[in-house]
């Protein structure tokens, strides 16, 4: 599976590009996030998870150098951030995913979700200076063509989906090819 998002950020919009597929052992998924306007590469991701959905590996590296990586450790994520010359490690107790801009998060949570036969996942927002945990709902919701209502935090996000991928979500992204 290929395609490009038309994303939302913070403060910006940008185009991720991904590849995504089986492997023997999970699932991988890599994007390229560009700008919109000049179309330079800003930053890729790369998650990979095993055959429950669970985290083995996100890495998000940045154009500048900086890089943030994610592991399932235990009962829980640990993540490196270096920036510049200054290296960081949080832990997020009970997290099961990492939830980040790229709309690759809310399949890997919701695959994730549905593996463990419960409504809900614990996630770990990486958007920020540190990361935070928060709660990814799915009240009643499986994962077919139409529209898939989450919760994040109380937050209620409408998402279109088809049997693959998520199509869009409101004020998030767009699938566009």
């Amino acid at each position: 599976m290929q395609g490009i998002y038309r994303v939302q950020g913070a403060d910006s919009e940008y185009l991720e590009s991904f590849v995504a597929a089986p492997g023997p052992a999970g699932w991988r998924y890599f994007g390229r996030v560009s700008s919109v306007e000049s179309e330079a590469e800003l930053f890729t991701v790369d998650f990979v998870v095993d055959a429950d959905w669970r985290l083995v590996r996100y890495r998000e590296g940045h154009a500048d150098g900086s890089e943030l990586l994610a592991a399932h450790v235990g009962t829980g994520i640990q993540i490196a951030r270096q920036l510049d010359h200054d290296e960081r490690d949080f832990d997020v107790p009970d997290a099961e995913v990492i939830w980040s801009s790229s709309p690759c998060s809310l399949l890997i949570a919701q695959r994730r979700a549905s593996a463990s036969r419960v409504n809900r996942v614990i996630g770990a927002r990486i958007d920020g200076e540190s990361p935070i945990p928060l709660t990814i709902s799915f009240p009643g919701s499986d994962w077919v063509n139409g529209t898939l209502e989450v919760g994040v935090d109380g937050q209620v996000i409408r998402c279109v989906v088809d049997d693959e991928a998520p199509v869009s979500a409101d004020g998030w992204f767009e699938r566009i090819s």
